[in-house]
């Protein structure tokens, strides 16, 4: 349970992330956060 199989971020099926793009995760009991890419 580390993270993705095998070639799954380098397989060109899933885009990847890009600035302005908005995550949001949630977790029940513990709260949300949601960040929004930015520049490195």
């Amino acid at each position: 349970m580390t993270g993705p199989p095998e070639g799954v971020a380098l397989s060109g099926h899933f885009p990847h992330l890009q600035k302005g793009d908005v995550m949001e995760f949630e977790i029940d009991g513990l709260g949300r956060q949601r960040q929004r890419v930015g520049q490195a």
